[in-house]
């Protein structure tokens, strides 16, 4: 059970589809204002790649009782940041979340009762009633290698993908 909160957090945002256009303003595209308030899980699609060439691919439907919900903090021209509060069947959660609006780019650090567990993401797509997060072959390989995880089934992970969606 340990394992599987982990492997929900690693699958939990794989298919990298970028959406973004170019954004000519010196308003970022999406902002911590948008984000925050609560959001409830949709549907996540995970894709791991190992070094034998295998892939491992999940689908899972989410849970309307499993949410995220983003506090606002401090803000600079680069970034924001703030809490992050996680709750549902998987366990409870706290921590902090950062945005960089270069990339829009979204690091989250939960603190669990023993250890803490780390997410990076990037912000496909925001609106009032929808949030697409997903990872690419780095963010899932910082994941892995920062949540202390070694290896999966005895592969060696070498990327993959994570999608996320989120509704109000």
């Amino acid at each position: 059970m340990k394992h599987y909160f982990w492997y929900v957090l690693l699958l939990s945002g794989i298919l990298s589809s970028c959406q973004k256009s170019d954004n000519k303003s010196n308003q970022p595209l999406f902002t911590g204002k948008q984000l925050e308030g609560r959001w409830y899980w949709v549907r996540s699609i995970i894709t791991l790649k190992f070094d034998d060439g295998t892939t491992q691919h999940v689908d899972i439907n989410g849970e309307r009782s499993e949410w995220i919900e983003f506090e606002r903090g401090d803000k600079t021209k680069e970034r924001e940041s703030g809490i992050i509060n996680k709750g549902g069947a998987t366990g409870d959660a706290t921590g902090a979340w950062s945005l960089v609006f270069k990339d829009y780019s979204l690091t989250i650090q939960y603190i669990l009762p023993d250890q803490f567990g780390y997410l990076y993401r990037t912000i496909d797509d925001l609106n009032d009633t929808q949030l697409i997060l997903t990872a690419n072959d780095d963010q899932v390989l910082w994941e892995y290698q920062d949540n202390g995880l070694s290896e999966v089934g005895g592969k060696k992970l070498i990327g993959g993908s994570v999608f996320e969606q989120y509704e109000r």
